[in-house]
């Protein structure tokens, strides 16, 4: 699945032969997640597929492949085209999972763009779930960046790394939040939310001592 998210309706495809049993967890906690939908569909299709060159120009060609289909409880079948971008990133998230197979190391950019503030807590507790009860799938490496307080919130000092310019065009150096002096104290214990001490402060407030 390309960072687009070209390529999902395959990978959803490939889970369903894989496992159908997968497959129907996916649909299922998304139509909960969605109660407007009944159904996630895969259909076969004439579709495109994309070819990458060495120079990064992307090319289309017309081949085959899988089509997303939405079935709504009123009764309609909307394509993946017409669905909005929260809708899709969140199956994306779903997808990535439950991916029997997962990879070691999954970077994620920003996942806040396009996802609805209070689905965020939701797309991290699936995470979280992935990391801490895997079953019989590795574990994977999650890494996340993110310019949004609020993202932040959602994580403990320990578990978030600043990264610096020095002096706005030199090196880049990271400052892992939990040597933050008094990190702990000025949380309030609770009281505050990293995100609000991480807007409310400079970097120089938040990393100096004393």
């Amino acid at each position: 699945m390309d960072t687009d998210g070209f390529g999902l309706p395959t990978l959803l495809d490939d889970i369903l032969s894989y496992d159908p049993l997968l497959y129907m967890k996916i649909k299922e906690e998304f139509c909960d997640f969605f109660p407007q939908f009944k159904a996630v569909r895969i259909e076969t299709e004439e579709g495109l597929k994309k070819q990458i060159d060495r120079s990064g120009s992307i090319t289309f060609s017309k081949s085959i492949g899988k089509g997303l289909y939405f079935d709504t409880k009123s009764g309609t079948s909307i394509r993946a085209e017409q669905v909005s971008d929260g809708a899709i990133l969140f199956l994306g998230f779903l997808a990535l999972m439950y991916n029997p197979k997962p990879p070691k190391l999954i970077m994620i950019e920003e996942p806040e763009k396009g996802i609805y503030p209070k689905r965020l807590e939701e797309v991290i507790g699936m995470m979280r779930k992935l990391v801490e009860n895997p079953g019989d799938r590795p574990v994977p490496q999650i890494v996340m960046t993110t310019h949004s307080p609020y993202f932040l919130s959602l994580f403990q000092p320990e578990e978030v790394t600043f990264l610096r310019r020095e002096g706005g065009t030199g090196p880049v150096r990271a400052y892992p939040m939990r040597d933050a002096p008094h990190i702990h104290e000025r949380l309030g214990n609770g009281s505050f939310y990293l995100g609000e001490l991480w807007y409310n402060l400079t970097e120089e407030e938040l990393f100096a001592d004393g």
